[in-house]
């Protein structure tokens, strides 16, 4: 408590205690060092009631946790308003997976870079929430991570994509699998009773994983990707170039391919830099015997200088956007009519 204090007065209170905190501690033989996180809430001793006051400096808490932790945050309505429908999309979520309205799988083409053939596709969930429309995966997603929701969720779309795929004509399926995902230590036994159940040969699936989340400190199960790949599964390595991957590391991991994160392709006709640098990307998984994937593909320009660089497949906008069941499965009947043509 500190009587008479401006939010900017107690906030370098605050920094001056979590800097107190951080001095070292000697017990026994061993030092021991400690972080604290602080949680600053506003209030009138004439207006407030004391329990709001505490859930307001609650809310600052979490703030500053979600923050990176070792911090001191302020309260601030908005967070609150957040925090309150994060709980509500929470619920939802786990009531849409229960009954299986509004999550649904769409599918993005991926493309041959020479012959643009449709070689693949990846499964991407959506989600329609009754009251609020369509929630982008950028907010459900780390919703879902945060809880075992995400398990429910990645089991959901890896099974559907896999049942699809098992019936189209394409070589293989990409679907993105959370870093929460890897760590469980069952998850490529999940993975190995979905193909079971589906169908799908173990070679045609891809399992994406960002490189961002592969250099998380916390790490994914090494052990899991070695369990995939003897599956017979494929491994991405998702947003390549947004990480800082050593060599060392790449060439002891199990991968076999390289998707070329859109910064570096988006703008690759205006920029000779991002030329060369794809180029780079592209010569060192050839150096490594992986393909490559170009993501974020927005012009004709730009697929033909990608393919002339040796990018194996493309994916993009001006291929196609993310399409429902419905609409893939036709754009796959209409892609082998037209090759059956041609032929």
């Amino acid at each position: 408590l500190a009587p008479g204090f401006d939010t900017t007065r107690a906030k370098a209170l605050a920094d001056a205690a979590i800097d107190a905190l951080r001095a070292p501690i000697d017990a026994g033989d061993a030092r021991v060092f400690i972080e604290g996180s602080i949680g600053i809430a506003p209030f009138s001793a004439l207006r407030d009631d004391r329990i709001e006051v505490m859930r307001k400096a609650d809310v600052a808490l979490y703030q500053a946790k979600a923050a990176g932790r070792a911090c001191a945050s302020v309260y601030d309505g908005a967070l609150d308003a957040a925090l309150r429908r994060r709980g509500t999309l929470a619920a939802d979520l786990r009531a849409a997976l229960e009954t299986g309205d509004g999550i649904a799988v769409h599918y993005q083409p991926i493309y041959d870079a020479a012959t643009h053939r449709i070689v693949a596709v990846e499964a991407l969930a959506r989600w329609h929430h009754p009251t609020f429309g369509d929630i982008p995966p950028s907010e459900f997603i780390p919703v879902a991570e945060a809880s075992p929701l995400i398990t429910m969720l990645g089991a959901h779309v890896l099974e559907t994509a896999c049942r699809a795929a098992a019936a189209w004509p394409i070589e293989v399926v990409a679907v993105n699998v959370s870093p929460v995902q890897l760590r469980d230590r069952d998850f490529a036994h999940t993975v190995a009773e979905i193909l079971a159940r589906t169908g799908l040969a173990p070679h045609r699936l891809e399992i994406e994983i960002t490189e961002s989340a592969w250099l998380d400190p916390r790490g994914t199960e090494p052990e899991t990707l070695v369990e995939l790949h003897a599956l017979g599964v494929h491994i991405a390595l998702d947003d390549f170039g947004t990480g800082f991957s050593s060599l060392g590391r790449l060439s002891n991991a199990v991968f076999d391919r390289i998707k070329i994160d859109q910064s570096f392709v988006r703008h690759i006709i205006e920029r000779s830099d991002d030329v060369a640098i794809v180029r780079a990307v592209v010569d060192l998984a050839t150096a490594k015997g992986l393909k490559t994937t170009a993501e974020g593909v927005e012009t004709a320009e730009a697929a033909t200088l990608l393919a002339l660089v040796g990018c194996d497949w493309l994916q993009g906008y001006w291929f196609s956007r993310p399409l429902p069941y419905a609409g893939m499965a036709q754009l796959l009947h209409e892609h082998v009519q037209s090759e059956l043509i041609d032929a």
